[in-house]
Formats: C-alpha cells, sequence, structure tokens
C-alpha cells in the first residue's frame, strides 16, 4: 500500500529501456513498451521502488542535482556529488522495497534489478540504475541487508539509556566536582559582606547629611555607629528645616543627652542646644514604660526615625520606626 495525496499515472513508451518516475506534483511511472504485464513477480517489486520515489520527491531532488551540474559543469566535486547522491537515493529505495515484501524476497528482488539493466542499450540521467558498477554495487547493499530483530531492538535501546544515565551521572559528578566544599558556609560569608558593605554605605550617607551639624559640636562616628556631641553619646535629637515640618532627626535607646537644632525665623541653622533636664527625664521614662510593656531589655544600639513631627517633637519610641532619618516629612 502506498498512500499518497497526489495522483499517480502509469504510462509507457518506446523511446525507455528500463522503468522511470518523472514529475513532482503529478508524477508519472514510465514503463517500456515492451513491458510484459503478466509478470507478477516483478511489477510489485518495480511498483513499490517508484512509488517510493514519488512519496520521498526524489525526482524534484535529482532536477536540483542537475541543475547544479549545469552551473557548475567544470567543477568535478559537483559532479562527484550527483553521482553520490544518486546512488544513496537508489540504495534507500532498494532498501525500502526489501523491508517492504520481507527479507526472504532480497534474491528476486535482485534478480529484477539485473534482468532491467540487461534490458537496457544506454544511460539515460532519468533512469534509477546508473550502469553496470552502480548496480553491482546495489546487489551486493540488497544482499547485505538484514532484518532488524527483537533483540537487536532491545540491545540498542539498552545500550542508548546506558549511554544517557553515564553522561547524566558524569555531568552531576562534575557539576558537583565544581561545588566548593562549604558552598553554604561560602554563599552565608558573602551574604554577610553584602550587609557590611550596606551598612558602611548607609553610614557614609548618615555622617554626609549629619555633617552640617559638625561645626556645631555633633559629629557622627562611622565606626561605632553613634552621634556624639562634646564626647557624650546622643540618645535623642531633632531639628525642624522648615515650616512644612521636614525633620533631620534620630533617637536611640540609650545615651547622655538629648538635642535639638536652633533655627531662627527663616530656618537658618544657628546652632544646637540641650533639652532641658525635664524633657530628658520625661523622654527616659517614656522609654522605660515601652520597654516594660514590650518586654525589650536595653541594647543601647537601637536607632530610630520618625516621620510624626509630634513624636519627634516629644522623642516618643512607640512612634518611631527602626532607622535614622534622612529628612521626616509631616504627613
Amino acid at each position: 500500500e502506498h498512500p499518497l495525496r497526489r495522483s499517480v499515472q502509469i504510462r509507457q513508451s518506446d523511446r525507455i529501456k528500463a522503468p522511470l518516475t518523472y514529475g513532482v506534483f503529478r508524477p508519472v511511472i514510465l514503463f517500456p513498451k515492451k513491458t510484459d504485464w503478466t509478470d507478477e513477480t516483478k511489477l510489485p517489486y518495480i511498483l513499490t521502488h517508484e512509488f517510493t520515489h514519488i512519496r520521498r520527491f526524489d525526482t524534484l531532488a535529482k532536477l536540483v542535482l542537475t541543475a547544479a551540474v549545469c552551473v557548475h559543469w567544470f567543477n568535478p566535486f559537483v559532479w562527484a556529488m550527483y553521482v553520490l547522491v544518486n546512488r544513496d537515493i537508489e540504495l534507500s529505495c532498494d532498501e525500502t522495497v526489501v523491508r517492504t515484501f520481507g527479507e526472504t524476497m532480497k534474491s528476486a528482488y535482485a534478480l529484477t534489478l539485473i534482468g532491467l539493466e540487461e534490458e537496457k542499450n544506454r544511460h539515460t540521467f532519468l533512469v534509477n540504475s546508473f550502469g553496470k558498477n552502480a548496480i553491482e554495487e546495489r546487489i551486493v547493499s540488497i544482499m547485505k541487508i538484514k532484518k532488524t530483530s527483537l533483540m537487536g531492538i532491545l540491545l540498542a535501546l539498552t545500550l542508548a539509556i546506558g549511554m544517557v544515565t553515564v553522561f547524566a551521572t558524569d555531568y552531576a559528578d562534575s557539576a558537583s566536582d565544581k561545588e566548593p566544599v562549604g558552598a553554604f558556609e561560602s554563599n552565608t560569608s558573602l551574604s554577610d559582606e553584602e550587609i557590611a558593605k550596606q551598612e558602611q554605605e548607609r553610614r557614609e550617607e548618615i555622617a554626609k547629611q549629619y555633617s552640617v551639624y559638625s561645626k556645631y559640636g555633633l559629629t557622627y562616628d562611622q565606626g561605632e555607629g553613634r552621634f556624639l556631641y562634646n564626647g557624650q553619646l546622643v540618645r535623642y535629637f531633632a531639628d525642624k528645616l522648615d515650616e512644612n515640618g521636614t525633620y533631620n532627626s534620630f533617637s536611640y535607646t540609650t545615651g547622655d543627652t538629648d538635642l535639638r537644632g536652633v533655627r531662627n525665623a527663616e530656618y537658618e541653622l544657628m546652632g544646637i542646644e540641650p533639652v532641658s533636664q525635664e524633657e530628658y527625664d520625661q523622654r527616659t521614662a517614656r522609654i522605660r514604660a515601652s520597654k516594660d510593656s514590650s518586654g525589650v531589655q536595653e541594647s543601647g544600639r537601637a536607632v530610630s526615625t520618625n516621620t510624626n513631627p509630634a513624636a519627634v517633637e516629644a522623642g516618643d519610641p512607640d512612634k518611631d520606626t527602626s532607622g535614622v532619618t534622612g529628612a521626616a516629612q509631616e504627613s
């Protein structure tokens, strides 16, 4: 059976000596005028061979090869390509015929090809054989075709699976070899370094932001991450920058002094002054009350920011958020 979407015509001609196929979209199988149509042994082989050419569009491939030879007629490599590709096309079709009819029919098919070769008396580009040497090669190839056994298929599958497994294992092993010992520790170390770098950058930004206050005695120790005022640790600082309620402020849970920025009516910085002792004590009481209610132990390292002007003014730890503010903006 040869299912095809294209209709195939079978014709005869007294100008050829061996069957051939031509046409791409409307293929035609052309037989010699003297073909013996009663020979039920040869005809099935010939038709199967030609149908195989049609299914594979071998006629189109041969036309392309012929065009290449016409253009590059001076190139011996193109001629070699023409001969070798045509040979491979014929050998492939021969193998298909043998596998279609069974390995036991190899001899009968080979005898059919020999009979066709004997009837030919000249070479034509479109015929499906290439002379004595070509037909001998085809016969030898046909007789070497062997049926693929179930055992052979299983062996091939086993070999393929084994190779895939080996390569996959080797790849996994090589990937493991490339993984450094203590990789998790290394990744953790890199993460710590990144955190330390970010912290250093943050402290540099804070130092730059509050450098305007250095001439008034407020400095930032980047190594300790704390503010100092005349040698004392600063617990709280607030400086109102404009009438919109924008602040520079920070607060810690521990420290020796609380400060406030001093500005004139135009909000020009005039200096820094400590808050009153009463205000300092009130803030201390609020911090302790907040710790007692939350159960947080005094660390002396907590820094907080505030965007609530009222909380900034009061230094209320319950309303602060973590960090040092760049500018606390009234909402």
